[in-house]
């Protein structure tokens, strides 16, 4: 480090050298030139030290005058000058000039020097031959650096090259690229691709809220850990955000609020926990929220009804409480929502039959209790009808004989179902999978269409409590018959 240092020591130029000369005796300037030894600069902070110097230089090169405070405060001056007329335009070429640049307000002496920001700052100080400055090249040495930081974050790969960023990896994202960045016609960075890369480290590196024109962030299935940081929220262009399948935790930041132009946010196979902030409502041109399989808590906050573009709500596998909002009625875009294995509970809301366009409903595995809502007759769309594990009660509504679509019923385990599987379900012909197990209904199925069909319309599957030493229904179509037999066992506990 120390003989890099001594490789970038800021020099005198002799014009401005000799302009100092002019002024004092040739003895006295023979001296000067004598013991003269240029010192290094150690911040920016030091090249201001003599205010008074600068002021007197009223234009760019103009003599400093008489010597006054001897041999240091005269080189002080003179470096100052040199500073102050280029304006800082000098290429980089020192670390700490480099760091206060890239990290205003971060003293780089407490910085590891094996830490992935100092690594990116050498690399670039000492080792980038690309020469960028700060007034001619800021926002891609912004990039650079986050790049950088986000190399020796991750724990492997080679393409840190000092060739332009745009160029590292492949520049032709496609649907066989995984690893890629992708940059505008102004060389800004506008997709990172990184999928399936065994990329691995402690966090996603906080620059990577330098790339504030990326649309694309991609980075599934690796091993990344610990949080978001809250500096995602600097990306106001990001269009769809990919973190599937890592390792990471803590909570989803506020600072998601800030980007409005998202339209998917992936999260599923991680560690977050929290509840999902308020600020979520501010997405107003998301179309799919994924947050599948994470330790996430708390209600399903009310500011969801604001994303009225949303298409798939995927909360499944995580321990939220509390009640379906009434605000999930704004959704009319939606098609698909999961909200299975977690701890909701109450009825489901009458909202929900504004869901017009709703393909899949899926809460089962819930806490969910009182009548299924007659409304979700409405659901014309809807092809899968999974609300078993439950503690739904009363009749099946004959609404649900409006679901001409409907191919999946799945009803089971909710013991509190009661009467017989209604005429009007039964003539649903497009049902090849259901599942009336585990409840107490009665009657018989057989006279229902989707069993009288049987031979010429394909049954996936049917399960009822036909089975065991008292049998509730009769079902000759059934492909597994359910009850309690002479041993006290029951073939339908696992689903």
């Amino acid at each position: 480090m120390e003989e890099t240092d001594q490789q970038h020591k800021p020099l005198l130029l002799e014009s401005q050298k000799d302009a100092v000369v002019e002024h004092a005796s040739q003895e006295e300037a023979d001296k000067q030139h004598r013991t003269f030894q240029p010192m290094f600069l150690e911040s920016q902070e030091d090249l201001f030290v003599d205010e008074a110097s600068i002021k007197k230089s009223k234009q760019c090169g103009a003599p400093i005058g008489k010597v006054r405070f001897g041999l240091i405060a005269l080189v002080l001056a003179i470096a100052a000058v040199i500073v102050f007329c280029n304006n800082g335009s000098q290429p980089l070429s020192d670390i700490d000039l480099l760091a206060n640049f890239v990290m205003p307000g971060v003293d780089i002496s407490n910085l590891n020097e094996t830490a992935p920001q100092y690594r990116a700052l050498e690399w670039l100080a000492y080792n980038d031959t690309r020469g960028l400055t700060i007034d001619d090249n800021a926002t891609e040495l912004l990039e650079r650096f986050s790049l950088a930081t986000l190399y020796y974050s991750v724990g492997r790969g080679d393409w840190l090259t000092i060739s332009s960023h745009c160029d590292w990896e492949s520049s032709h994202c496609g649907e066989d690229i995984l690893h890629c960045i992708r940059c505008d016609e102004d060389g800004r960075v506008t997709t990172l691709y990184w999928e399936s890369y065994e990329l691995v480290g402690p966090i996603i590196p906080s620059e990577i809220g330098h790339l504030q024109q990326l649309e694309y962030l991609y980075l599934q299935h690796n091993k990344f850990s610990g949080p978001i940081p809250s500096e995602i929220g600097h990306l106001q262009q990001l269009k769809h955000l990919s973190l599937h399948n890592n390792k990471l935790s803590g909570p989803i930041p506020s600072e998601i609020g800030h980007l409005q132009q998202l339209k998917i946010l992936e999260l599923p196979g991680n560690e977050f926990s929290g509840p999902i902030p308020s600020e979520i409502g501010n997405l107003q041109q998301l179309e799919g929220l994924y947050l599948l399989e994470n330790k996430f808590s708390g209600p399903i906050p009310s500011e969801i009804g604001h994303l009225q573009q949303l298409e798939r709500l995927e909360l499944g596998d995580n321990t939220f409480s509390g009640t379906i909002p009434s605000e999930i009625g704004h959704l009319q875009q939606l098609k698909r929502l999961f909200l299975e294995q977690n701890k909701l509970s109450g009825p489901i809301p009458s909202e929900i039959g504004h869901l017009q366009q709703l393909i899949y409903l899926g809460l089962y595995q819930n806490n969910f209790s009182g009548l299924i809502p007659s409304e979700i007759g409405h659901l014309q769309q809807l092809e899968e009808l999974d609300i078993g594990f439950n503690m739904f009660s009363g009749p099946i509504p004959s609404e649900i004989g409006r679901l001409q679509q409907l191919n999946t019923l799945r009803l089971e385990d909710n013991i509190g179902l009661t009467g017989t599987v209604p005429v009007e379900v039964g003539q649903l012909k497009s049902i090849n999978r259901a599942s009336f197990s585990n409840t107490s209904l009665t009657g018989g199925l057989d006279d229902l269409a989707f069993c009288k069909n049987r031979e010429i319309h394909f049954i996936f599957s049917i399960r009822a409590d036909c089975g065991g030493l008292n049998p509730k229904i009769t079902c000759e179509c059934c492909t597994e018959c359910c009850g309690i037999d002479e041993n006290g066992r029951n073939p339908c506990d696992e689903r």
